[in-house]
């Protein structure tokens, strides 16, 4: 009986110490946030990650686990392991478009046009119009235009290498003298996040500080953040004894090495820098003794409307595990990256991994978010009753997405639906509850939804935290464009049995081959169009619009010029066709009907910028 006592309270004593580990772990224990952050990396087969936590102003947690590079068996290392940060770039950009305006004593209302090249202005005279509040906080209303930004080559870290991507000022012009940049919402309406405002901010800063955008930054990043590191890969200086990070495409277990990435136009993307000098950031970004991060950086300047979280200059702000978190995304192919700030907590974070997995950014921001911090309850009004939900179904499509280059396909692929459905109201399928008129909180996300009507009391937008939707016309939606595609492919296979059944006794007068000879082109050529597009649909990749290499656009384009050429042809032959009595009249309907659906299935493609060369 004593041998039970006494083995009944060692275990009692292991209990309370193990819980009081645990308890300690939720918090900020380091053996506790390694042991989180390995499971997830088992979980999402990830190659190698690296972790910073700061704490009012002092690095408290930090990590580097696993494989920067497998072919070479580089390890993730803090201070020798170059990242490439994507977007990051744009939070840099913009603190440093702060510091020039500080300079010149501009203030944030004033108009970018006399900063701009004369030249700038008269081919986009909309930027004349714009602020510096609107670059700052992504209210000009300009969409994303990432086509041909990036070229598919890892940036080389020895100066003394061939230079592939010329300096900002010279890539800036080229961007800015390809596109024409309109609008996708007017002006001071909305935040839209959009490449072209850094890049905007990038030329701004040069002809504010009369320097190179890359030697400005290099100056403020290594004199106010202590970031030299980074300041000196700025100017192309050579930095001893540091490797790349490679990113992977982990799939089925398998790890594959991705394409290199190198970006045109460094004020949107591409911020080299080391996880150790991340830190340093992180130091400056939670110490609350710089006034500009703290009354510009780390406080809402704009929103898009009373729910949505907002925007302030360098970030976007969203809701996590109940704390309002000031966030900036960014990655190249195979590699994610997250820099986000808790100001209300003194606390941000810096982590980056190589997989191509978004999901893992976003669970293991929460995870150790919850550990770290625990989590808030958010207060919620759910209860109202929305008389009419049925006014809001229908499909909508994101704004921000080039309507000058082939992007503008996203509208069809990051389409969503809104549904009303017996057992609650569903958007993206995620469900929402009423919250307010026209508004509606999703439990399971925590993100609000706001539908916004026009003058006229018409559903025009639909608002998921700060990504904003238009609503999409019917004859614009997914279902109809696929039942396109489906009534085209069903009427080129029947002219295609028609042509092999009937080949013999289609010949005009019975010595004219020139009528078949034709249409068999004309629907050959629109099998191998619609071939294309299923392949170009399954297999569409951001990546390769940013390179510019998804060579299975170019083959579209190519037969569609050809389908192009056929149509006037293939309509006269099919009209000589019905002259003979053995071209039936049902022979003729399927011609003509596929005829028709050639046309349209063309407009489609000019519309999605697929014929533009």
């Amino acid at each position: 009986m004593k041998k039970f006592v006494i083995v009944g309270l060692i275990g009692i004593m292991v209990t309370i110490q193990l819980l009081l580990s645990f308890a300690e772990g939720e918090e900020n224990s380091v053996e506790a946030l390694e042991n989180l952050i390995q499971v997830e990396m088992i979980q999402y087969n990830v190659p190698g990650i690296m972790v910073n936590i700061a704490v009012e102003g002092a690095s408290r947690f930090e990590i580097a686990k696993g494989m920067s590079d497998l072919s070479s068996q580089e390890q993730m290392d803090l201070e020798h392991t170059v990242v490439q940060t994507g977007s990051i770039s744009k939070t840099f950009t913009a603190y440093a478009l702060v510091e020039a305006m500080n300079l010149k004593g501009i203030k944030a209302d004033d108009l970018i046009g006399p900063y701009l090249s004369k030249g700038y202005v008269e081919a986009h005279p909309s930027f004349a119009n714009l602020t510096f509040k609107n670059v700052l906080t992504h209210t000009t209303g300009l969409a994303s235009v990432k086509a041909g930004t990036a070229l598919n080559k890892r940036p080389s870290l020895n100066p003394d290498a061939i230079k592939v991507v010329g300096a900002f000022s010279d890539e800036a012009d080229r961007f800015m003298k390809l596109y024409k940049f309109d609008a996708a919402v007017a002006p001071d309406l909305y935040s839209v996040y959009s490449n072209v405002n850094s890049v905007l901010a990038g030329l701004l800063v040069e002809s504010l500080t009369d320097m190179s955008y890359e030697a400005y930054l290099s100056s403020v990043v290594s004199q106010q953040f202590g970031m030299s590191i980074s300041g000196k890969m700025l100017n192309q200086e050579k930095i001893e004894d540091v490797h790349l990070i490679s990113g992977y495409n982990v799939f089925g277990g398998v790890k594959t090495k991705t394409r290199g990435y190198q970006a045109r136009l460094l004020p949107s993307d591409d911020f080299l820098t080391t996880m150790s000098e991340m830190g340093q950031f992180l130091n400056v970004l939670t110490a609350g003794k710089n006034s500009v991060i703290m009354d510009q950086f780390l406080s809402r300047q704009v929103r898009n409307d009373e729910l949505s979280s907002g925007r302030s200059y360098g970030f976007s702000i969203m809701n996590i595990e109940g704390h309002e978190v000031y966030f900036q995304d960014g990655g190249t192919p195979g590699i994610n990256a997250r820099l986000l700030v808790i100001p209300k907590e003194k606390f941000a974070m810096f982590m980056v991994y190589n997989s191509d997995s978004t999901e893992l950014r976003s669970t293991l921001t929460s995870k150790l978010i919850k550990a770290y911090l625990g989590t808030r309850n958010i207060e919620t009004k759910v209860g109202y009753l929305e008389p009419a939900l049925n006014k809001y179904i229908g499909a909508f499509t994101p704004v921000n997405a080039s309507n000058e280059t082939a992007e503008k396909l996203t509208q069809i692929i990051h389409q969503i639906r809104v549904i009303n459905k017996q057992d609650g109201f569903y958007i993206d399928k995620s469900k929402y509850i009423p919250y307010a008129p026209n508004s509606f909180y999703c439990e399971e996300t925590q993100t609000y939804a706001t539908f916004k009507l026009d003058d006229l009391g018409r559903l025009k937008y639909l608002i998921i935290d700060n990504i904003i939707y238009k609503r999409t016309p019917f004859y614009q939606s997914l279902i109809v464009e696929i039942v396109l595609l489906i009534v085209t492919t069903l009427f080129n296979i029947l002219s295609l049995l028609v042509l092999m059944s009937k080949w013999q006794t289609m010949k005009i007068n019975r010595i004219h081959d020139t009528p078949r000879t034709v249409i068999l082109i004309s629907t050959l050529v629109t099998s191998i169009l619609i071939g294309l597009i299923l392949y170009a649909g399954v297999n569409y990749n951001s990546w390769d619009v940013i390179f510019n290499t998804m060579t299975v656009i170019n083959w579209i384009r190519i037969f569609s010029v050809v389908g192009i050429v056929l149509i006037i042809p293939n309509w006269i032959m099919i009209q000589r066709g019905s002259t003979d009595f053995r071209w039936t009249g049902l022979m003729i309907f399927i011609f003509r009907v596929q005829g028709i659906l050639n046309i349209l299935l063309l407009i489609w493609l000019w519309r999605y910028n697929l014929l533009k060369f």
